[in-house]
């Protein structure tokens, strides 16, 4: 008397095969999603800005060397003076938008006279805590993100 045997897969291999087949089966594949929209152009400026030429204003002139302020816009007229009391008064005087110079005494009688400016950020630090800052004229800054 013969005995046949019939082989049945093993367990594991039917459920693969399952699976395969319900891979290539199913609801279409996801469209990819749309490239994002390119930023657009900041809008061109130009800021005068007043400097006292001394090497520790040195991170300025690597940023417009460097095209930083190029990229967002921005064109820079330097124009330099002598001493932090000329860049304050032509400051005062409209002649430029921006002024980086040392806070001394000229500025702090100067704004104690009413000349309306804000000190927003320093270039560097001499010892903790002075700091050198970069002055912007108060009438043509309304907040962080208008400078």
């Amino acid at each position: 008397m013969s005995i046949s045997t019939t082989q049945r897969p093993p367990l594991c291999l039917l459920v693969l095969l399952l699976l395969l087949l319900s891979a290539c089966g199913g609801a279409p594949a996801t469209p990819p999603a749309s490239a994002p929209l390119e930023e657009a152009a900041p809008e061109p400026v130009t800021v005068r800005m007043g400097y006292v030429p001394v090497i520790i204003f040195a991170p300025m002139y690597v940023a417009i060397e460097r095209g930083y302020f190029a990229e967002e816009g921005i064109t820079v007229e330097l124009t330099s003076f002598q001493s932090t009391n000329d860049a304050v008064v032509q400051l005062g005087a409209g002649n430029s938008d921006v002024a980086i110079a040392g806070a001394n005494a000229g500025l702090f009688n100067a704004i104690a006279r009413g000349l309306d400016l804000t000190i927003v950020a320093p270039m560097h630090s001499e010892r903790p805590p002075l700091a050198t800052p970069l002055i912007i004229s108060a009438n043509r800054v309304d907040e962080l993100t208008s400078i």
